[in-house]
């Protein structure tokens, strides 16, 4: 098959977008001699002309922007209406931000007048109030107080430490700072809160993992009632200790 040469001049160049004469790029001559090409061999589609590619881009980014919009509006409109509990974050995180500051202030009033540690411990476990007779014969300096979980002080205490306010599965030591400490490392603070031997021999106990120390507590918390029984009524304060007692 014989070659073409196809001459193009400025004047029957395909115009770029808004018409104007402006000389062509390089992609325009290509696409010219490609159309003239396809006049030749008998077909007849029309070139995209540069302001084709450049309007379909302007399409596609005012599509874009008309769904990001969109989006945008339906989004807000979601969260502004969707309950607390359901995608309504900023309705639960303001909640529990409330309770927990008013939790805090109930508290305060129980270190205002008395700093010491506040032990928290289950009334009507016989383990546990076992526990609290050792602790009250050998703390002869009176160093901790004492609550029940199942009183208001201990259960706004409960919640103070971040734990469920019917949480009675492990004793609780709750500093007057704001900080707390249950099961094993509770036990450990604790005794070094009482005489010698104890508070000597406590630190002893921090040599192994807590993860040991706090399984081994479980397994006696979990069958504590089974194994030492417990209470008919629960055990708020002592005839002998009532100033140790927080209710």
């Amino acid at each position: 098959m014989q070659s073409s040469t196809v001459r193009l001049s400025s004047h029957n160049m395909p115009m770029g977008h808004g018409g104007s004469g402006r000389t062509p790029s390089s992609s325009s001559l290509v696409m010219s001699r490609k159309h003239a090409l396809s006049l030749k061999l008998g077909k007849t589609t029309p070139p995209p002309g540069p302001g084709h590619a450049s309007g379909m881009g302007r399409s596609l980014m005012r599509r874009s922007r008309e769904c990001s919009v969109r989006v945008a509006v339906d989004g807000n409109s979601n969260s502004s209406s969707s309950p607390a509990g359901a995608g309504g974050g900023t309705s639960t995180t303001t909640s529990s931000s409330s309770s927990s500051s008013s939790s805090a202030a109930a508290c305060d009033k129980y270190f205002e007048d008395d700093t010491r540690p506040i032990v928290l411990f289950d009334g009507v476990c016989m383990l546990c109030n076992g526990g609290v007779d050792m602790m009250l014969r050998f703390d002869t300096n009176a160093n901790a107080r004492f609550a029940a979980l199942q009183s208001e002080a201990g259960q706004n205490l409960l919640t103070r430490a971040g734990r469920a306010p019917d949480d009675i599965s492990s004793i609780v030591l709750c500093e007057s700072d704001g900080t707390s400490h249950v099961k094993s490392d509770a036990i450990l603070r604790i005794a070094q809160l009482m005489d010698i031997p104890f508070r000597i021999i406590a630190p002893l106990g921090f040599l192994f993992p807590s993860g040991f120390r706090d399984g081994v507590y479980d397994v006696i918390s979990e069958n504590r009632y089974k194994f030492f029984g417990s209470a008919e009524a629960c055990r708020f304060r002592d005839p002998d200790f009532n100033s140790r007692f927080v209710e």
